[in-house]
């Protein structure tokens, strides 16, 4: 059974189809974003012409995001200090963190035009003091 928008998958899923459960979970909250944020993201990305660099800079100066860019090994970095989810339950399971990868995906999706591959290279859900996701234009 498939879930619904924001349903949380079934812990009965194997892990990998919750984990492909959970990251289209979080494309589709993405998918939800206002207008307003995709349009002020849209127009950084425009204004920076392609350039990751330039893009965080942009989102910064401008204060349209408040999670912190970076560009490392020529990929996007975003560092969150904590989950940020307002979906979050009070027990999440292992594969959680996969809505946010989805999340992120979407996301630069809809404001680049171009998909991404999204790594998490640590999580606060799994102890590290920051989330950090990395994204990686799909060529």
């Amino acid at each position: 059974m498939t879930p619904t928008p924001l349903e949380t998958p079934s812990t009965d899923l194997p892990d990998a189809e919750r984990r492909r459960a959970y990251f289209a979970r979080g494309r589709r909250c993405a998918a939800g974003l206002p207008t307003g944020f995709i349009t002020a993201l849209r127009d950084c990305w425009s204004d920076a012409a392609g350039s990751h660099q330039r893009f965080a800079e942009l989102v910064a100066e401008r204060g349209v995001w408040e999670v912190p860019l970076a560009v490392v090994d020529g990929a996007l970095e975003v560092r969150y200090p904590r989950c940020f989810c307002h979906h979050l339950p009070a027990e999440p399971d292992e594969h959680y963190c996969e809505c946010s990868r989805g999340w992120l995906a979407e996301l630069l999706a809809r404001i680049s035009g171009d998909e991404y591959d999204v790594d998490l290279l640590c999580s606060v859900l799994r102890g590290a003091d920051c989330c950090r996701l990395r994204a990686r234009v799909v060529s």
